[in-house]
């Protein structure tokens, strides 16, 4: 524990001496950071929850990082106005130094008034300080899970922070180009009753958040981050649209025999649909909706419309934000919730994740996960999305490239739940 000059207490240390700090909030496993003097607590999630870029400029307040933080993770968050701070403050100061120097709050800060935000450099460097300030340090942090993801802190007019997957921090100079991971992080109000030991296996809980699901209660009725087990395959809820669950899985498709991560081409140019009606079963598309679906999984899932709107750069002269993937080009300024959807859709029962979709990155701890992981968008006609084993964005040929994939489900309306906690280590079990 580190108590800074202004009387707060930043948890410092690695993973074995900081097991104290795990929040269960919201579908969503986090970590406290910073406990304040007035008795507020800073706390981040322990997953990247999704990979976009950050930006067309380093400005923090005008970023797309902010955006979906802010109009689209927000509304995944259960009884967010009683239990975490309004407009809290986000220092989005810039810092060259090495190690980093405590923002200013003065005029000449950058805060930013938001209910969401991203840690700071200094904020983040506070996570390991006590154990030095070498690559050793930063690398054996609590907060270092092997991804690469945002800081809300930009070293200079053109570059803006990062952590990558050795949990080091430095500047990026293409913050529009290439998406990072987002680990969003709330302050809980200072009369939030916690509940539990705080451990990774018996984290706290919040009192006024959502209630565990019961048995008999319809899976449609429960908040995005949730766990549910579906033919002896994990997944998490993404969100509930016009009744139906959407639902990705957790792990990679794998082979039935072996067990071994399966890699194959997205398919023969960057159409989903084409993919899917290919016949060839070496195409994603068609191998998850003939090879890999099975009769037990058909009984619970329905088709869902999935969105293929590009997300370009400035060489494809499309924006690269995520906003993109699902709304209209002249719907930018909304939520993806509620703006005008693209006309570039597909209906079908098993799809990926889009880019900016909650759970579309990289799940899970680890610096080398096993592949690339294709998304569902594409980048032009002739290139698609996909995540790199350290978790940021690039785009790749469809039929030149074999990655693995997490598929996405839609869960039908009267799917019940029949046990489980919705938790990783008891997610919910299902009916019909």
């Amino acid at each position: 524990i580190i108590e800074d000059t202004d009387g707060t207490i930043y948890l410092s240390g690695d993973n074995e001496c900081i097991d104290f700090n795990y929040v269960w909030y919201s579908g969503k496993l986090w970590r406290i950071t910073a406990i304040y003097p007035d008795g507020t607590m800073k706390m981040i999630t322990q997953d990247v929850i999704t990979v976009i870029p950050w930006g067309a400029n380093t400005t923090y307040e005008n970023s797309w990082i902010q955006e979906w933080l802010n109009e689209d993770f927000k509304e995944t968050l259960y009884n967010y106005k009683n239990i975490i701070v309004q407009n809290a403050s986000w220092n989005a100061t810039s810092d060259e130094n090495n190690p980093p120097v405590k923002p200013l709050t003065d005029k000449s800060a950058a805060i930013v008034q938001r209910d969401v935000g991203v840690l700071n450099w200094y904020e983040y460097y506070q996570s390991y300080k006590s154990l030095g300030t070498d690559e050793i340090a930063y690398g054996n942090g609590y907060l270092n899970i092997g991804y690469y993801w945002w800081l809300i802190t930009p070293r200079n007019d053109s570059n803006v922070h990062r952590v990558d997957d050795r949990g080091s921090i430095f500047g990026f100079n293409s913050p529009s180009l290439v998406g990072n991971g987002i680990r969003p992080s709330v302050n809980l109000k200072s009369d939030i009753e916690l509940i539990g030991q705080g451990t990774k296996s018996n984290p706290y809980t919040i009192k006024g958040d959502k209630e565990t699901g019961t048995r008999d209660e319809l899976i449609n009725t429960r908040i995005s981050g949730e766990y549910v087990k579906i033919d002896e395959k994990v997944y998490r809820i993404v969100g509930i649209e016009d009744n139906t669950t959407k639902l990705t899985s957790v792990d990679y498709v794998r082979d039935k025999k072996s067990g071994a991560v399966l890699e194959k081409n997205f398919g023969s140019n960057a159409s989903w649909e084409m993919s899917v009606t290919s016949e060839n079963d070496e195409y994603w598309g068609y191998y998850l909706n003939n090879t890999w679906l099975t009769p037990e999984l058909e009984k619970y899932i329905v088709k869902g419309t999935y969105y293929l709107g590009i997300v370009g750069d400035s060489d494809t002269n499309i924006s690269g934000n995520y906003k993109n993937s699902i709304c209209s080009e002249s719907n930018t300024s909304e939520t993806t919730k509620n703006c005008e959807k693209t006309t570039n859709t597909w209906k079908g029962l098993i799809g990926l994740p889009r880019l900016g979709e909650m759970f579309s990155a990289q799940l899970g701890e680890g610096v080398s996960t096993s592949s690339n992981l294709w998304l569902i968008t594409p980048y032009s006609d002739w290139s698609v999305r996909n995540i790199s084993t350290n978790g940021y964005f690039l785009s790749r040929s469809p039929s030149f490239n074999a990655f693995a994939v997490r598929p996405t489900i839609n869960l039908k309306s009267e799917v019940k739940i029949s046990g489980g906690s919705g938790t990783e280590s008891s997610p919910y079990t299902v009916e019909v």
